[in-house]
């Protein structure tokens, strides 16, 4: 049961940080194409 609680909770940090790189990745990106455009 513990286990299985540091697991999830492992899991849940990982999708929050992928999470915000995924934001940051897609503010960058939209940065990016402005300074093109």
């Amino acid at each position: 049961m513990y286990l299985w609680l540091v697991f999830d909770f492992q899991t849940k940090q990982e999708n929050i940080k992928q999470e915000f790189i995924h934001k940051q990745y897609s503010f960058y990106l939209h940065s990016v194409l402005k300074i093109i455009k």
